[in-house]
């Protein structure tokens, strides 16, 4: 009789029990794809708007491949943000605020504009979640430089996807 009813509570136990963990499971789940989702999106609507900014700015102020230096204060203004910009002009090594380690500006960031099919997609604006500079991988928004209603170069806006993935582990 004592036997029975032990194992009939450890059958309700185990009833009650593995329902509980197993929705506490899919919940976690759930809620981490939303959480890791949410922040990536953040991140890739900020980076278009400081690219966008960037733009504008350089349309403004007329920047071109000779002058594009002296606008060193603008591009570093976002690095307490871990957001890096750059000014891309075609055939010119670009501005940009991204250091080495030996803190020299990296005086290349790729942009192969033959590799995007469609050129509509060059006018809006271009997310690449893989820019590889330095060795090290960025999230980043492309945005056209114009200048006479042509695409002079590219207003760049990246962070480091380290950052952004460890905001979603964090």
């Amino acid at each position: 009789e004592m036997k029975k009813k032990s194992s009939l509570f450890g059958v309700l136990i185990t009833l009650s029990i593995v329902p509980l963990i197993l929705s506490v499971v899919i919940i976690s789940i759930i809620s981490l794809t939303i959480t890791k989702n949410n922040l990536e999106e953040k991140s890739r609507d900020t980076l278009f708007i400081v690219a966008n900014n960037l733009a504008s700015y350089c349309r403004e102020n007329e920047i071109n491949a000779i002058n594009a230096a002296d606008y060193y204060d603008y591009l570093d203004s976002l690095k307490e943000q871990n957001i890096e910009m750059a000014i891309i002009i075609d055939g010119a090594p670009c501005a940009t605020s991204i250091k080495n380690e030996n803190d020299y500006r990296i005086r290349e960031i790729e942009f192969e504009k033959d590799m995007i099919a469609d050129i509509a997609e060059i006018e809006e604006g271009y997310f690449d979640s893989n820019v590889v500079i330095d060795n090290k991988i960025y999230s980043a928004y492309y945005v056209p430089i114009k200048a006479n209603n042509e695409i002079i170069g590219m207003a760049f806006a990246g962070e480091l996807q380290s950052n952004i993935t460890g905001a979603t582990k964090s």
